[in-house]
């Protein structure tokens, strides 16, 4: 007998006809599969939702306090300070009055360069009209506070790239009055 005739033999059934070895997976398994996976998926999904709200929350109420700092920081000190809006985040800005030039702040704990996570987005609107931002930090800030209490009045959005939902907006006015909203539109 050659192999072929073995596997016959093994394959074979006493009671009935020959069955052939299962090879591979049933119907009723790929699916099973398919619904634990979709399950998953949502649950990811629904997590990344709740996490990417938490955390546009806290930046917003991060930057307003901030903004707010600075603002109290340049009437005390009577100092110029000012902000410098990136696509990925923001930097604080000090005015050398000897040399006129504004200088990123980078040793302060506080006022140091901030990055915003991947997944947000920031949109700068001065004077009514929405401010392209570029790559990297500025070399000239675009919000400024004065050590006279004013400062730039801006609205500022905060949003989920790519997804549609309720931007968090902040607005400060001239005289440095914070209004956090979410958008209605």
């Amino acid at each position: 007998m050659d192999r072929r005739d073995d596997r016959f033999i093994q394959n074979m059934n006493l009671n009935g006809p020959i069955t052939r070895p299962q090879r591979g997976f049933t119907l009723l398994e790929l699916m099973v599969v398919l619904v634990i996976i979709g399950i998953m998926v949502s649950f990811a999904v629904l997590q990344f939702g709740d996490e990417g709200e938490k955390q546009l929350q806290q930046e917003a109420r991060r930057l307003g306090t901030l903004v707010s700092l600075v603002r109290e920081e340049a009437i005390l000190e009577s100092r110029d300070y000012a902000i410098g809006f990136w696509q990925g985040g923001y930097s604080f800005y000090s005015l050398d009055e000897n040399e006129e030039k504004w200088h990123e702040i980078l040793d302060d704990p506080n006022l140091r360069p901030r990055e915003i996570p991947e997944f947000m987005e920031l949109l700068l609107e001065l004077e009514g009209q929405l401010v392209i931002m570029e790559i990297q930090p500025p070399e000239k800030p675009q919000v400024f506070m004065l050590s006279s209490g004013e400062m730039s009045a801006f609205v500022l959005q905060l949003s989920i790239r790519g997804r549609e939902g309720l931007p968090k907006e902040i607005r400060f006015d001239q005289l440095g009055r914070i209004n956090h909203e979410e958008q209605t539109n």
